[in-house]
C-alpha cells in the first residue's frame, strides 16, 4: 500500500492529467463523467502540511496514484476546494508519523469519500459530509 507502482510519473507539478495517467498505471479504469481527484490538494495550507511531512522524512508525492481517485465530476466539483472536506484532508494527514501511516490514512479519507459519492447519489445530489461546496 505504502509503495509506489512501476511508471508512475513523480516530481510534476500538481496535475490532474499526471494523477489520472498514475491511476491507471495500478489498473483503475476512468469512468464516464469521472474525474480524478487529488486525496490531498493544493490549498496553501495544505501545501505547508505536505512540506512539513516532507521535512519530516515522509516521501509523497501529490500526482502519485496513492494520493488519487476517480470520482464522479459533478460530485468532484462538491469536494474540490470545499473548506470542511480540506479541514478534514488537512487534520488526516497532519498526523502521520511515517509514509505507511500517511497512506493509511489517504486510504481511510478514500473509502470516506466513496461512502459520500454514494450517499450523494442515493439522495439525489444532496449536500456532502461537508456541506455543499463553499459551506
Amino acid at each position: 500500500m505504502a509503495g509506489r507502482h512501476a511508471g508512475e510519473v513523480i516530481g510534476k507539478a500538481y496535475s490532474s492529467r499526471v494523477l489520472s495517467k498514475n491511476l491507471e498505471t495500478t489498473g483503475l479504469v476512468r469512468g464516464q463523467g469521472q474525474h480524478a481527484h487529488h486525496v490531498v490538494g493544493n490549498s496553501k495550507k495544505t501545501c505547508e502540511l505536505v512540506k512539513e511531512l516532507k521535512t519530516r522524512g515522509i516521501d509523497f508525492d501529490v500526482n502519485e496514484s496513492l494520493n488519487g481517485m476517480f470520482i464522479d465530476a459533478e460530485f468532484h466539483r462538491q469536494v474540490f476546494n470545499n473548506p470542511r472536506y480540506r479541514r478534514y484532508v488537512d487534520r488526516s494527514i497532519a498526523g502521520a508519523n511515517d509514509r505507511k501511516a500517511l497512506a493509511e490514512n489517504i486510504e481511510a479519507i478514500k473509502i470516506e469519500t466513496l461512502r459520500a459519492q454514494e450517499q450523494w447519489r442515493r439522495h439525489r445530489r444532496a449536500a456532502t459530509p461537508w456541506g455543499k461546496h463553499g459551506s
